[in-house]
């Protein structure tokens, strides 16, 4: 997901893959504490900068994307101003299909950690298959409330995300977490983000720090949760026991969309893809795919629910259609992928929350 281009290229390639495999209130109000350096305004493109970090070198060789985000972390052009390291990670599973590293803050007195969760690389299989896997829940495991229950591949994707080790350390993201020291009574601060896959993916880890077992991390972290681009993967009763466990940790949770992105419809809201014309009225392959997939979930009797209100950041205004004025199915099909790509792009999200692209 380098490119634009790039990305409208392969998504025909997912959608493919798609068709064979509203909203609540937030519900943290209050101000937080953050040092001066971390206003609210500046969170959402701090985040996102970091969580677009997370797909620098699209490859498995995990010195070099160790080696990528580094340098990124170090440039003082981008939202994240030089002031973030890499503390942990990158955590790479097996196959590629998921990637994690933590970023702590270099100058402030209080410590901050951020763990980022890699979005889908489209080119790689596993990740498209673990997207798409969202047919059959499963229980939230290890330590969740009765009802919990998530989409297979989410939970796939969290339970490897757990297993992955820091390749200098070792450590897995439990031991990591576990070997911080805070140095008074009081919490660290501890956001959790992700585009895309690491959107969905950023509130399972958040739920799994908050119901930790383990004294060393239970009590130690206030959550914050910013996701970009997110589908909803959780059903009803996983969205109230995540937002009774952010509640009892004093954490938040903000969820950030591009209006026309069709990513955040997904699995709570597929109707409204064609309710709301996102990006624009859907072109008759995706409608029957559209249908398909209703009927998989409507049969299986899943409704997936969305954990907050999402804010709307805009959207890329769609233009350049004249090549495009024709009742062809192929060529409207074709359209419609390229301007998917488009609205979904984390370029794209940096661009509309003000904050510098990168360049991979």
């Amino acid at each position: 997901m380098k490119t634009i281009k790039l990305f409208s290229t392969i998504l025909a390639l997912s959608l493919l893959i798609f068709s064979t495999s509203g909203c609540k209130k937030d519900s943290s109000t209050d101000p937080e504490n953050l040092p001066v350096e971390l206003v609210e305004e500046s969170l959402p493109a701090i985040m996102m900068t970091l969580s677009a970090i997370s797909y620098a070198s699209d490859t498995l060789e995990v010195p070099k994307i160790k080696s990528h985000i580094k340098e990124l972390l170090t440039n003082t052009e981008l939202a994240t101003q030089g002031s973030w390291s890499l503390a942990w990670g990158p955590g790479v599973s097996s196959g590629g299909a998921n990637m994690a590293f933590v970023a702590k803050t270099n100058n402030l007195l209080s410590p901050v950690y951020a763990i980022v969760i890699r979005g889908t690389v489209l080119t790689n299989g596993p990740d498209v298959t673990q997207d798409t896997s969202v047919f059959v829940l499963k229980p939230f495991l290890p330590n969740g409330e009765a009802g919990d229950s998530v989409a297979t591949g989410a939970m796939e994707g969290l339970i490897a995300l757990l297993a992955v080790k820091d390749d200098s350390t070792g450590n897995t993201l439990e031991e990591f977490l576990s070997s911080i020291t805070v140095s008074d009574a009081s919490k660290a601060t501890l956001f959790v983000t992700g585009h895309s896959q690491g959107g969905y993916l950023a509130p399972l880890m958040a739920y799994w720090v908050m119901k930790s077992k383990n004294d060393k991390i239970a009590d130690k972290f206030k959550v914050r949760t910013l996701t970009f681009a997110a589908p909803s993967v959780g059903n009803k009763p996983f969205t109230q026991n995540f937002t009774d466990a952010m509640t009892k940790n004093g954490g938040s949770i903000k969820m950030y969309v591009n209006t026309k992105d069709v990513m955040p419809y997904f699995w709570h809201d597929l109707i409204g893809l064609d309710h709301n014309k996102i990006p624009m009225a859907l072109p008759l392959p995706f409608a029957i795919k559209l249908g398909m997939w209703l009927e998989k979930i409507n049969s299986a009797g899943i409704q997936y629910d969305r954990l907050t209100d999402a804010t709307g950041i805009g959207f890329i205004q769609i233009k350049d259609t004249t090549g495009y004025s024709t009742s062809s199915i192929h060529v409207q099909d074709s359209l419609y992928k390229h301007w998917v790509g488009v609205q979904h792009s984390h370029n794209n999200y940096l661009s509309l929350l003000g904050a510098h692209e990168l360049s991979f």
